[in-house]
């Protein structure tokens, strides 16, 4: 009886934690897929590199990819839903930042 105790303790134990991961990625928000070779000499420009470096999508938190696809936060989400990308209509700050960390970590 008792190593059926533990024998349930354990498997109880190993479903709870195999449910964690499914709502940490229900409470915490998705990247978005960005098309950026619109954009792609801009950003080469802006963080000095060659263009041929800037690969052509990137995922991306979705405060920038309302900002850089010039959509509504609400559009956004409603094309995140069904896992779709947007397309990079500008560059700002915040995205020729993550292209050189990327660019960066990619060199190393």
């Amino acid at each position: 009886m008792k190593n059926m105790t533990y024998m349930l303790l354990a498997t109880s134990t190993a479903i709870i934690f195999s449910f964690s991961p499914l709502a940490l990625a229900e409470e915490s928000p998705g990247l978005v897929r960005v098309d950026i070779r619109d954009v792609a000499k801009n950003i080469a420009k802006n963080i000095n590199v060659d263009v041929s470096r800037i690969p052509d999508t990137v995922e991306i938190p979705p405060g920038v990819a309302t900002g850089v696809c010039q959509v509504k936060a609400e559009t956004l989400w409603a094309v995140q839903q069904g896992h779709s990308a947007c397309a990079a209509k500008m560059t700002t700050p915040d995205l020729d930042r993550i292209i050189y960390r990327r660019i960066k970590g990619e060199t190393r």
